[in-house]
Order: structure tokens, then C-alpha cells, then sequence
């Protein structure tokens, strides 16, 4: 298992990913470079379309300096895809004993989703002590995340889904939180439109530059 360690570190440094969906891929740079300038140099791309895929091996080659991360991994085969490209990270949105075990063996930091007690614990007694909480809204917010903390106390939170620009300075208050994803800083809608003073606007008020 790769050394969690280190990237908790990064997350901390890095602690509101943006979790976009690429309907185009030539929006990608320019998304990216409206992440970096502005004080964002960490991204979470989902495969949920055609050109996921190829959009990371694109800020991978081109934004090498940006930590690009893969979300939406549902197989062993796309695990396996992601590690060869070398992405940063990997999330999936749950967890299944194949990709527990996969990403347990992998040299790359894997967020498997949880949303459950018993997933927690699933996902415990593989090693992992870094699990994705999604979706957040529904799997109990801010008081899921403070009864899971009193329980299990060695284990880091990465929150997503349902949580916006009101609400996700409540989130990263909680100890057990060392980051967390939002939709919010580059929604699906201002990346096909090129919104990108829109989107620099958000990733300034959270990065503060």
C-alpha cells in the first residue's frame, strides 16, 4: 500500500478538490490553468464521459505540475488503466472487495468510497485509513461525519457530494476531515460554456489568492 502519509499531507495543502465532468477536451487546459493560476493546483476527473480518459492523459502530459486525480473508478480494469497513466490519485465512488484489494497492492494513493459503518470497516480491514464519504449529503452530512469520528478515530474523510460554497468550511472544521471534493468550483454547465472567470471567482474565495 502506497504511503498515505505523504498524501494526507497533500490533501492538506490541497484540501477543496474540484471534481469535474469533461464533456469536451479541449476545455481542459483552459479549465486547468484556471485552477492554477488562482491558487488550485490539485483536479479529480471523472470517467463518466467518452473523453475522461483522455482528458487526464492530456493535464497529465501537459499540466504535469497540477495533481491530477481519476474519479468515478468502478473496475479493476480502469484502476489498472488510471495507475498505467500515472495519475496522482484514484476515488471511487463505493467499494468492492476486487477494488480494495487492488488499490491496497497499488504504489498510488486510492480513496475507496464508503458510505456505511460496515463499508468503513470493510474498507479498515483492507488498511485504508483515507476513505471517500459519499454521497455526504445523504449518508448523514456533518453529523455522520462527527458520530463516525467518535467511533473511528483513526480514520480520514474525504466528503463529496452535496456540498457547496455555503457549507464546505463547516466540513473541513471537522478533525476527521483532511479534505474534501465539490462539483461546485467548475460545474459541468460552466466548463461546456467556458466560464472560466466564473470558475477562477469560486477557486478564489477558497484558496484565498
Amino acid at each position: 500500500m502506497t504511503d498515505y502519509k505523504k498524501f494526507i499531507a497533500v490533501l492538506e495543502a490541497n484540501s477543496v478538490i474540484p471534481v469535474v465532468v469533461i464533456d469536451n477536451l479541449e476545455d481542459t487546459l483552459p479549465l486547468a490553468d484556471a485552477l492554477i493560476n488562482n491558487g488550485c493546483n490539485i483536479i479529480e476527473i471523472t470517467l463518466r464521459t467518452a473523453v475522461g480518459m483522455q482528458a487526464i492523459e492530456l493535464l497529465k502530459r501537459e499540466r504535469p505540475q497540477m495533481l491530477t486525480g481519476a474519479g468515478t473508478v468502478c473496475s479493476k480494469e480502469q484502476f489498472l488503466k488510471m495507475e498505467s497513466i500515472g495519475v496522482d490519485f484514484i476515488v471511487s465512488p463505493g467499494s468492492t472487495p476486487e477494488l480494495l484489494e487492488v488499490g491496497a497492492s497499488a504504489n498510488i494513493p486510492y480513496l475507496p468510497g464508503v458510505m456505511t459503518s460496515s463499508e468503513i470497516l470493510r474498507a479498515m480491514n483492507y488498511g485504508y485509513k483515507v476513505l471517500k464519504f459519499f454521497p455526504a449529503a445523504l449518508a448523514g452530512g456533518i453529523g455522520g461525519l462527527k458520530t463516525y469520528g467518535s467511533v473511528y478515530s483513526d480514520v480520514l474523510f474525504c466528503p463529496t457530494g452535496g456540498i457547496t460554497g455555503d457549507n464546505y468550511k463547516d466540513f473541513l472544521a471537522l478533525k476527521n476531515v483532511v479534505a474534501l471534493g465539490g462539483t461546485w468550483l467548475a460545474k459541468q454547465e460552466d466548463i461546456v460554456n467556458q466560464q472560466w472567470a466564473d470558475i477562477a471567482a469560486r477557486v478564489q474565495r477558497c484558496y484565498g489568492r
